[in-house]
């Protein structure tokens, strides 16, 4: 009821519009925001790639080259809106700087439903280097000049690193692809908080992996790899 309450409104607010500005002189005119459907977003999107339309490669050049300098002056925790929005194409840069330093909550705002839904596929892409940092478990370096400092772990979603913590230390005990990786990292001398904290990126890469490709967990490569081994290793 409510909804069909609301489509009832954006109907009458749409006439209500079209016969004023169509009605005006000595220009006729229509809001932009009536234009932007699924296929007029696509159009835009395409005439983004044209050679005569070089403002969003440009904005997206600069903010790609100079994100982590403009982060820098952000101060934490961030909390990013963006009018115009779009797909967040080249919003991405920004947000990804900010999330390796902390948490960050982002709220696109555009009057395109599908720009919207665009945006929250390209943000949903993220490689294993991006997940480690959102979650707070990719290490950053502390180097100045000639100094080459200790590599530590800052920042990130604390609520899922309690999570994924638990999930790190039962994995190296019971899961056998988690536990032959930390035997790999105790026989190279690893601390067990360091030992514990890999295990916990690199499961978060593989959960990343799995909802990205939508994958099952005995499909992944690296259980593939690892079952192959084990079998040769039998057959021996």
């Amino acid at each position: 009821m409510f909804a069909q309450a609301l489509d009832t409104q954006a109907a009458l607010e749409f006439a209500a519009d079209v016969r004023h500005y169509l009605s005006k002189t000595p220009q006729r005119e229509l809001h932009s925001k009536y234009l932007y459907d699924d296929i007029g977003t696509a159009l835009f999107e395409a005439i983004t790639l044209l050679p005569e339309y070089g403002l969003t490669r440009a904005d997206e050049r600069v903010l790609r080259r100079y994100a982590p300098d403009i982060v820098r002056h952000v101060p934490s925790p961030a909390m990013v809106a963006e009018l115009g929005s779009g797909s967040g194409r080249k919003t991405r840069w920004i947000l990804e700087a900010l999330a390796r330093r902390d948490c960050t909550v982002y709220y696109p705002i555009d009057v395109s439903a599908a720009a919207l839904h665009a945006c929250r596929n390209e943000l949903g892409t993220m490689d294993r280097g991006q997940a480690a940092a959102l979650v707070g478990v990719a290490p950053f370096d502390r180097d100045s000049g000639r100094h080459k400092g200790k590599r530590v772990i800052r920042g990130g979603r604390r609520a899922v690193r309690s999570v994924l913590y638990m999930s790190a230390v039962c994995g190296i005990r019971f899961n056998p692809i988690l536990s032959a990786f930390a035997q790999r990292l105790q026989k190279a001398g690893k601390l067990p908080k360091v030992i514990i904290v890999a295990a916990m990126r690199k499961l978060v890469c593989i959960i990343n992996a799995m909802v990205r490709d939508g994958l099952r967990w005995d499909q992944l490569d690296i259980v593939k790899n690892f079952e192959a081994v084990k079998n040769l290793a039998r057959t021996a």
